[in-house]
């Protein structure tokens, strides 16, 4: 009877082939467990880049985790609505139309300064912290006052909110809004406690 030398090989790769989908039944699900895992950490991922830029004043970093757009168009939405309840009615249309112009010019140059890098290293110095809120007042390297973070998770699968605490006013936390923008988070808006419902 002849020898077929090419026999063996092909009934050696014919064997592997079910131990193949055997490793791939078992390395499938542990591959989509880690994509979940990663991407559910991706906010918590950003929040600790964006303590760390505030934190050595990284404006580059701060930078690229803050969209400027949507953080000024926020934050202009909540201060023109603050004005609007509070500022008193004026008879004069001409005083009114005045008032209201320079309200708005004020607004403008706030929400400039905020929405900056040097703004938010000036208005955030964040510290983690596990109970609410601190009751001394801690300042960093800088002299800066130091808020502190205190509860931070999913709004919704695109929303993630980080509250912050000032020991000047600690029932009123301002609310940090990260939102999915593409594989990445980055900060889009600041919800100031007066502006908040509930809030006075």
């Amino acid at each position: 009877m002849p020898h077929h030398p090419n026999s063996a090989p092909s009934n050696a790769t014919g064997s592997t082939a079910p131990a193949r989908r055997r490793l791939w039944r078992w390395l499938l699900p542990l591959l989509i467990l880690l994509l979940a895992g990663l991407i559910y950490a991706q906010p918590y991922w950003t929040l600790y880049q964006f303590r760390q830029a505030i934190e050595q004043r990284d404006a580059a970093r701060i930078n690229d985790l803050v969209d400027y757009p949507a953080l000024q168009q926020g934050l202009t939405s909540q201060l023109q609505q603050v004005m609007a309840q509070h500022m008193p009615a004026i008879p004069n249309d001409t005083v009114d139309q005045l008032s209201r112009m320079l309200t708005q010019r004020m607004i403008s140059a706030t929400v400039t300064q905020i929405a900056s890098a040097d703004g938010l290293q000036q208005a955030l110095a964040l510290e983690s912290a596990n109970a609410v809120p601190p009751a001394p007042a801690k300042t960093n390297a800088q002299g800066t006052s130091i808020m502190t973070v205190q509860d931070y998770g999913y709004d919704s699968f695109n929303q993630f909110g980080i509250r912050v605490y000032n020991q000047h006013a600690p029932d009123q936390p301002l609310q940090l809004i990260l939102t999915r923008q593409g594989m990445g988070w980055r900060l889009t808006n600041i919800l100031l406690p007066a502006s908040r419902p509930g809030t006075v």
